[in-house]
């Protein structure tokens, strides 16, 4: 099992509230028209 790994480019992600990081996480997985962007 492998470790956590630093990225200073995701520091960010600390200072953010959970909507804020509901939000973030909406924006990846789904498209404008609320479709899920990856389909197995």
């Amino acid at each position: 099992m492998h470790g956590y790994r630093y990225d200073s480019d995701l520091e960010f992600l600390k200072r953010l509230s959970s909507s804020d990081l509901k939000d973030l996480f909406d924006a990846l997985v789904y498209d404008e028209d609320g479709t899920l962007r990856m389909k197995n």
